[in-house]
């Protein structure tokens, strides 16, 4: 039995009933688990705001759309639409977590259906946490229903969020069992996996923190437990649940829970898009130096035809070919230039979606992101010999999804630690491209890295106009210290300022 994220409450369960009623029995408990889902997939959450949010602001992916223009630039307002409804559905699923994670030890269902759901909820509210501290930095940190004496919170350290996100996650750990009876829904290992993610980032650019032995631990423990799947499967939006999934929320296309994923990358009027009605936008895009990279890191990767709609593109009805980067002219028409000026994302693409959106499931977590981070933490622990393990089970997978297999890419060798530690970053924005992972992979190993980032982003030559003469070329970014150190994080949201006695103007992140 698997629960899609649609036709649950909308609000915390017991607000309609009594927890008595609610947590008495294995399927009252149940609804109230459902509903923790069902904010974790409310449209502004992983269905469509926070993919917005955390794409279009990375500074690793491209946007057109005029409400992401701040966020483009790394210049986010805090008034910013995607900032603020999607800070406040992390909280909707954040107060539905409480509540479950505080009551549903009382209640009178089965002590596995109980412990299954306290150790479910811990993980959500773990993620909600952990997103919430990597992008807009301390929060108000509720862990216990509301009440009208507790709405009014200051921001808590990120130290302090921290603590929460890792005490969650133990927890599950300890409720949660091997292998969880409702397909979709996440086991001890997710918990597990998740808790390596959470030690690789408080690691940060110490490159001698104890931080990476814990990671290394912990990912171990997950390691083997999921499996690869070929690329040809896992992008493929109809397989839902892959043995290759960590953590994966179940969506739909009813009651405001589908998946718009599809609707911000495909180009419009292309045979990659079925309905006339349900036109997509393409806004979101590749940059022209993380597409570069990627082909000349790996030319004949068979990734990059799986990964990217790139050269050309059919319209829906057959009759013309758009002509798109990198084959396009520098000379292109400027009505064309947000069609042709950079190459689409094709992982993940839906192509049978309606007018009320895809029913692709949101992979938040997956094998291969694991793998990376276990190559990554074996080799600041240890140095790159026995890393090459990990990664190169992605380099197999990759070359093998073609028949016979490709030569590209190559298994990894002889590089000295510094070498795998750049390389592993690059890896992880090929293997992991537009899986709303570029915010945080571009900041966690510190202001220089991103530095660094943006000075080869902004130096990288193309056959496309420069940035001077259209708004869809590659945005140039501020090459100094103070910009990137400002750039860390995103503004603090407004709305919560405005309804918080406890939080002002003066609370906002520095530089905003």
């Amino acid at each position: 039995m698997t629960f899609s994220c649609a036709g649950f409450l909308e609000e915390d369960t017991s607000s309609f009933l009594s927890d008595h009623v609610v947590y008495e029995t294995d399927g009252g408990t149940e609804s109230a688990l459902a509903g923790v889902y069902s904010g974790m997939c409310d449209y502004e959450y992983f269905p469509s705001g926070y993919p917005n949010l955390v794409s279009a602001s990375s500074g690793g992916l491209f946007t057109n759309h005029s409400s992401s223009k701040d966020i483009l630039k790394m210049e986010a307002l805090p008034t910013n639409k995607y900032l603020n409804n999607t800070y406040e559905a992390i909280y909707i699923a954040i107060v539905r977590s409480n509540s479950v994670i505080a009551k549903v030890q009382d209640g009178g269902a089965s002590q596995a259906v109980k412990d299954r759901a306290e150790g479910e909820s811990r993980i959500m509210r773990a993620i909600c946490y952990f997103n919430l501290v990597r992008l807009v930095g301390g929060v108000p940190l509720r862990t216990t229903p509301t009440t009208t004496e507790t709405i009014h919170m200051p921001r808590a350290s990120k130290e302090e969020i921290y603590e929460v996100i890792i005490d969650d996650l133990k927890k599950a750990q300890t409720l949660l069992p091997e292998e969880n009876p409702v397909k979709g829904r996440p086991s001890r290992y997710a918990a597990h996996a998740l808790l390596a993610k959470v030690y690789v980032t408080l690691a940060g650019n110490d490159n001698s923190s104890s931080y990476w032995k814990m990671a290394l631990e912990e990912g171990k423990k997950a390691y083997g437990k999921y499996q690869l799947v070929p690329l040809q499967e896992l992008y493929d939006v109809k397989n839902r649940n892959t043995k290759e999934a960590i953590l994966e929320f179940q969506l739909t296309n009813a009651g405001g829970r589908a998946n718009y994923w599809t609707r911000m990358i495909a180009p419009a009027n292309s045979n990659h898009t079925p309905l006339a009605t349900a036109n997509p936008y393409g806004r979101i895009r590749p940059t022209k130096y993380l597409y570069d990279n990627f082909v000349s890191q790996y030319p004949g990767d068979p990734r990059i035809d799986l990964s990217f709609i790139h050269n050309s593109y059919t319209s829906r009805d057959g009759s013309s070919v758009t002509i798109t980067y990198p084959d396009v002219d520098s000379t292109i028409s400027s009505s064309n230039r947000a069609k042709e000026s950079f190459p689409y994302i094709l992982k993940f693409l839906d192509n049978t979606y309606t007018a009320s959106g895809s029913t692709a499931n949101f992979i938040y977590y997956r094998y291969a992101d694991l793998l990376l981070l276990l190559a990554e933490a074996e080799n600041e622990v240890n140095g790159p010999a026995s890393a090459y393990t990990f990664v190169n089970e992605l380099m197999k997978r990759a070359r093998e999804c073609v028949s016979p297999p490709a030569a590209e890419p190559a298994n990894w060798a002889g590089m000295t630690q510094e070498q795998f530690r750049e390389r592993i970053m690059q890896e992880r924005r090929f293997e992991l491209l537009g899986e709303q992972h570029e915010f945080y992979d571009l900041r966690r190993r510190g202001p220089e890295f991103l530095l660094d980032y943006i000075k080869k982003h902004n130096a990288h030559p193309t056959n496309n106009f420069k940035a001077s003469s259209s708004s869809y070329s590659d945005i140039q970014y501020p090459e100094t210290m103070e910009f990137v150190t400002k750039a860390m994080l995103l503004p603090f949201p407004q709305t919560e300022i405005d309804s918080n006695n406890m939080i002002s103007d003066e609370d906002q992140n520095p530089g905003y």
